[in-house]
């Protein structure tokens, strides 16, 4: 069936305006140009085969004349001593004036709306390097920031960028509210989904440091919400690896309740991707803890950044012993040691030579503090017997 011209003309103009604000601003534009360069040649034209219409002997007046009444109505007092055909046309130009540029000005009104909403919700680029990435917002996201700023103490500048679909307004009153003291660290809030490609391009994953992929409900939530996080998790994580043409580079923790969805993560063979369920963690951290009394320090001033860190050291060793690696550290004391071959070993045998490469695992103030300069700091007294007794708790009487 053959369209019309009127249905062709309309589809082509659907088209041009729906490419967005810039074809609008065009159109109006457009239009504007047209009506105005018609009612000046229908003035011109009525003076032509009307001498007797031209009170002013000036064309070019003419024409500024009609231009004014156009952008503002106010001017067409000008033509109060023009004939009566004329004021016809004054007021044609002052009524089509007045449209158009109230068009105009609601389209640049609304423009202007959605470019300050744009900048309310974070969407522009973010030109951060070596930032850490969190994807995704729950009730532990002030926990996972806090422990970064402490994290990044011994540095001059750092950065933690945040793209959630959570409302961005609402993110930065909770951090600014909860974290009054950000330190060196900025952190920045955006929206996003953040299983998007070019979402993520946008926060310029390629030069981040480490993601953190967060889950989007709590543990009391419902089994289906549960799953709904869990793809939204995989899905991020297969949108990470896209954006990196295919091979991923970057540390990524994500926080996963079920168990098939971490055994397709496992399927990936990457050992940078690492699949947590946290409440799983915090229920044997809370079992143990109720075991043995005072479990619970211990296991704050390590796993916390507050205090002394565990971190993964390597270095020329020289074939140093695990056993005397102490003494060679000004800061640090050795946990373990991670090997390509073995994998992670913690307390090793004290005779275990450390070849160059190799990994150490060291609890220490910081990592800027941990230096391994080849030379021996401390010498212990070798001489000295330890006696191997176990201390009993005893009853204190009064």
């Amino acid at each position: 069936m053959k369209n019309s011209f009127s249905e062709r003309l309309n589809y082509k103009a659907e088209r041009f305006l729906s490419k967005g604000g810039s074809s609008i601003f065009k159109s109006l534009l457009i239009i504007f140009i047209i009506v105005f360069i018609f009612l000046v040649g229908l003035r011109l034209l009525l003076i032509n085969l009307f001498p007797s219409l031209d009170y002013t002997g000036n064309v070019f007046r003419d024409i500024w004349v009609t231009f004014l009444e156009m952008t503002d109505p106010g001017n067409m007092n000008q033509d109060n001593e023009a004939p009566t055909f004329l004021k016809v046309l004054t007021v044609l130009s002052g009524l089509t004036g007045v449209i158009l540029l109230s068009m105009l000005i609601g389209f640049i009104t609304t423009a202007l709306d959605t470019m300050l909403y744009d900048f309310r919700k974070g969407r522009g680029k973010v030109i951060e390097n070596n930032h850490t990435i969190i994807l995704g917002w729950n009730e532990r996201v002030v926990d996972v920031i806090r422990e970064l700023i402490l994290a990044n103490e011994s540095e001059s500048k750092a950065s933690v960028v945040i793209l959630s679909n959570t409302d961005k307004e609402e993110m930065d009153n909770l951090i600014t509210k909860r974290l009054p003291d950000m330190m060196t660290t900025e952190v920045i809030t955006t929206q996003g989904d953040y299983a998007n490609i070019n979402e993520l391009k946008r926060i310029n994953l390629e030069s981040a440091r480490s993601i953190i992929i967060l889950a989007s409900c709590s543990e009391s939530a419902t089994l289906s919400k549960k799953k709904a996080s869990d793809v939204q998790s995989v899905k991020s994580i297969l949108a990470i690896t896209a954006c990196q043409n295919g091979k991923n580079e970057l540390p990524i923790i994500a926080e996963i309740f079920t168990k098939e969805k971490r055994d397709i993560i496992s399927f990936f063979e990457d050992d940078n991707i690492i699949a947590i369920d946290s409440w799983n963690i915090m229920g044997k951290l809370l079992i143990q803890t109720s075991l043995t009394s005072g479990l619970d320090s211990v296991y704050k001033e390590i796993l916390s950044f507050d205090g002394c860190e565990i971190y993964f050291y390597e270095d020329e060793w020289n074939n140093v012993p695990f056993g005397e690696l102490s003494y060679y550290l000004k800061d640090g004391i050795p946990l373990g040691i991670y090997t390509q071959e073995e994998g992670l070993v913690l307390r090793p045998p004290l005779n275990t030579v450390l070849a160059n490469g190799d990994s150490v695992v060291i609890l220490a103030e910081d990592d800027s503090t941990i230096s391994f300069e080849g030379k021996q700091h401390f010498f212990p007294n070798r001489d000295k017997k330890i006696i191997d007794v176990r201390l009993e708790q005893k009853k204190k009487e009064f």
